[in-house]
């Protein structure tokens, strides 16, 4: 509890280094759903959503990171949606850094789940199908798909 206290501090550190140490030690912390629930009510999402436009790659990179995790649980959705995160996800789509595009390509799957998302995310489902079609990355293919399903899925 007083670890997610203090890493939630560090995440608004000068220094680059250290934001990206902070995002992830929260994302190992939030694999739990213990973690996942301390890390929404000591109101890390908010910071992570930021950092998700952080200039250093490895630091969005690792924000990113943590929200995939904490995005499992519900509650992290509507944190994340509310936190202006669905916009910022989707921009990342385009991200230089693979493990940030991996990374951001997971949490949408996640958050995809909530209907309001879902509706949201629809206007990038052609980004995520030519990552899904192109990406030499197979993983990174993979998971791309995995979320254009779960973005064009029709009730």
């Amino acid at each position: 509890h007083h670890a997610i206290k203090n890493l939630a501090l560090l995440l608004e550190d000068e220094e680059a280094p250290l934001r990206q140490w902070a995002c992830n030690n929260l994302m190992c912390l939030s694999i739990l759903d213990d973690g996942k629930q301390l890390c929404i009510k000591e109101h890390t999402v908010p910071l992570l959503a930021q950092l998700m436009q952080d200039e250093e790659s490895a630091v969005r990179a690792a924000a990113v990171g943590a929200l995939m995790n904490i995005t499992v649980d519900n509650d992290g959705k509507v944190a994340l949606m509310e936190a202006g995160g669905v916009e910022r996800l989707m921009e990342l789509l385009y991200d230089g850094n693979e493990i940030c595009v991996l990374n951001t390509v997971k949490a949408i799957g996640n958050t995809t789940e909530h209907p309001k998302a879902r509706e949201m995310f629809l206007e990038c489902a052609p980004r995520l199908k030519e990552i899904a079609d192109l990406s030499e990355n197979k993983t990174l293919g993979q998971h791309a798909l995995v979320a254009y399903e779960a973005v064009t899925w029709v009730p």
